[in-house]
């Protein structure tokens, strides 16, 4: 790998708090390792690893330490994922012009630019069928420089969109909902007490670094979670009436309260929800994100209030117009309620006999 190490070394020292030696002994290591584990990639293919590393370095360096209860998460998708829609509709929109601004570069092109540079003709397939896109391309990293002031060059400028999975997920830290970027592999779970370690943006997004890892500490008494929950809704933005849900842009995030009208499958099978309340009497459709919160819709019973966290989207109901759904990132119900629909359902069993 001939990777010019001094921007690295100049990243590290100005926001990993390195010195110049410890950065230029680490990045060699690195460099090092990165050779012995990828001895038949090309010299692209073990810089777009190391560029990760390094950035990894950068936000363990500066990891802060935050209690946190986590009460949502999205199921794990690529990072880059709206950067590589982008890509495609520029290519929809101009191919020419998109190829040419180095937006997007064909998937048969950069094949051949692989095996070219000596890259295993299988695996360089196997890399360019990852990174393909809708079209037949191969979305570019566009960004030049990390920061306004220019003086923090990427590296990856100009290189194929790595794929970044990551998991999005909601977690109550000081009494505020605050939105959590996750490495695919952390083992969040909702309902339980965290200590996470990671920066916190300008925005109040919270970024967990991959070290120190994340840390389970407990799972919480369904009071202590409604509780923390019920508190933490009303002190957010994010708190949106049912009946005026299509005030909330689509794909947005709301947070909404009332109870389990109906519950459901779809013909697919996945559970669907309507929760409603006295202003929303026909209810708002809800929808699984990912295999966890499935399960944890599948648990409430109708009748049960709820607090629930999702984004919003639109369908076109039978009558033409517009409707509000949510897909659920997140839901946790009353366990007073909860109780009251366990004993009505006893009381039911009493009324048939």
């Amino acid at each position: 790998m001939t990777t010019d190490i001094n921007n690295y070394v100049k990243f590290l020292v100005e926001k990993g708090n390195y010195t110049n030696e410890n950065a230029i002994s680490i990045i060699n290591k690195l460099k090092a390792k990165i050779a012995e584990l990828m001895p038949n990639d090309s010299d692209e293919a073990r810089e777009q690893i190391l560029n990760l590393k390094i950035r990894d370095l950068v936000m363990a360096s500066s990891a802060e330490k935050y209690d946190a209860i986590i009460v949502a998460m999205d199921a794990v998708k690529d990072g880059n994922g709206y950067n590589r829609y982008l890509a495609v509709q520029a290519f929809k929109a101009n191919p020419a012009r998109a190829i040419a601004d180095g937006i997007v570069i064909k998937a048969d092109d950069y094949l051949k630019q692989l095996i070219s540079a000596g890259k295993n003709p299988e695996d360089a397939k196997k890399i360019v069928d990852e990174l393909t896109s809708e079209g037949g391309i191969i979305a570019l990293d566009t960004t030049r420089y990390f920061d306004q002031a220019q003086t923090k060059k990427n590296n990856n400028f100009g290189k194929p969109l790595p794929l970044r999975m990551q998991r999005e997920a909601y977690a109550i830290i000081n009494n505020n909902i605050v939105r959590v970027f996750a490495h695919a592999d952390t083992p969040l779970k909702c309902g339980y007490a965290f200590t996470l370690y990671g920066s916190m943006s300008k925005n109040g997004n919270l970024s967990l670094a991959k070290t120190p890892a994340a840390k389970e500490i407990e799972a919480l008494d369904d009071h202590k979670l409604w509780d923390a929950m019920y508190n933490a809704a009303l002190n957010s933005d994010k708190l949106a009436e049912l009946y005026n849900l299509h005030a909330v842009k689509k794909n947005h995030i709301a947070i909404v309260k009332g109870y389990i009208l109906n519950n459901t499958v779809t013909s697919r099978g996945d559970p669907m929800l309507f929760i409603g309340d006295e202003a929303c009497e026909q209810g708002i459709a809800c929808f699984p994100s990912c295999p966890e919160i499935a399960k944890d819709m599948e648990s409430i019973g109708k009748g049960s209030e709820v607090i629930a966290i999702g984004r919003v989207s639109r369908n076109t109901g039978p009558d033409g117009a517009e409707r509000s759904a949510l897909i659920l990132l997140g839901i946790i119900a009353s366990p007073l309620s909860a109780k009251l629909m366990d004993i009505s359902s006893q009381l039911d069993e009493i009324l048939v006999e």
